[in-house]
């Protein structure tokens, strides 16, 4: 598992979930009063248990899983948004939970390594 803090990236403490959106060239799936949401880490990994073990509320997490356990391991771990890599598509059970706990779902043609790269520099496609 890939994770970071805002402050070591962004140097802020929080980055708006737009930000993000744009950065990582992201479309909204599903989410109400998304815009504003703040994110204070980002964690990339396939493995829930990891979520639950490592990650601190107001993380954003990058995954390319697609199953309704995702939406179930956020919610529990108290992150902001789950973001679905290289243009996955969770299927409609997925979008339908997330909506019902009021959990924000984008998805980024980018890859995992680009995802980082980006994320890292703090850079959106413009650079």
């Amino acid at each position: 598992m890939w994770s970071a803090s805002t402050g070591d990236l962004f140097r802020q403490p929080f980055v708006t979930l737009e930000e993000i959106r744009r950065i990582l060239e992201a479309e909204l799936l599903c989410g109400r009063r998304w815009h504003d949401r703040l994110v204070a880490h980002f964690a990339l990994t396939d493995m829930m248990s990891r979520v639950l073990a490592e990650c601190p509320p107001q993380t954003l997490l990058l995954t390319r899983l697609g199953h309704v356990q995702v939406v179930n391991t956020a919610v529990v771990a108290g992150l902001e948004a789950v973001v679905f890599l290289e243009n996955r598509m969770p299927p409609p059970e997925v979008l339908d939970r997330a909506e019902a706990l009021d959990l924000p779902i984008l998805r980024t043609p980018l890859d995992t390594g680009e995802a980082m790269r980006r994320l890292c520099l703090g850079i959106g496609p413009e650079s």
